[in-house]
């Protein structure tokens, strides 16, 4: 048993809901599903948000908690075309760097606030992040304005020398996974 602990007490936090459940401990990793009531999809037109609290106990001791945003859709195509939750979407976007004339490739929150305006403003609804996975804070606000994002890992072209190196096919490959890990829980990327 993980800890010397044999039950574990979980606690999982909906949207300010709270379910509790009480399970058997029998590694360091547990997977488990949870119906949730009142769940909302995310789309580009209503970007619906949701939280999730997870706290671990034994007994009366809270041993750790997270917390994670996330929003709930489905992406899939058909017919050439990308569909949100069933619903197709036209891409109308924008290509972005994240470049500031002060801080460089650091932009300050306000700053990346102000870019999803002017996006949002353009009638797009869509930005390719240029080059190299996208700072937490913007795909979080992506997440919010409802912006769809096409993120890459750290690539600008590749000569043909480099996709058949092995060092740097494994170099990509390690930076996809860190993105994906980085970015699963953000509904904007797709």
């Amino acid at each position: 048993a993980c800890l010397g602990l044999d039950r574990l007490l979980t606690s999982v936090g909906f949207d300010g809901a709270e379910l509790q459940t009480e399970r058997p401990v029998t590694g360091l990793q547990e997977d488990w599903l949870e119906q949730v009531p009142g769940a909302r999809t995310w789309s580009p037109s209503d970007p619906q948000l949701h939280s999730l609290t997870v706290s671990l106990r034994f007994g009366s001791v809270e041993l750790d908690r997270v917390t994670v945003r996330f929003g709930l859709r489905t992406v899939t195509t058909s017919d050439s075309r990308i569909l949100i939750n069933g619903e197709p979407v036209l891409l109308l976007g924008v290509n972005r760097h994240e470049s500031h004339p002060l801080g460089g490739i650091y932009l300050p929150h306000q700053q990346l606030i102000e870019d999803l305006k002017i996006i949002r403003e353009l009638g797009a609804n869509f930005v390719r992040g240029a080059h190299y996975s996208q700072d937490q804070r913007f795909l979080d606000l992506c997440d919010e304005f409802g912006v769809l994002v096409w993120e890459e890992t750290m690539s600008w072209q590749p000569s043909f020398e480099d996709l058949q190196d092995p060092i740097f096919m494994s170099q990509q490959l390690q930076m996809l996974d860190e993105t994906i890990d980085a970015s699963v829980n953000h509904p904007s990327v797709i």
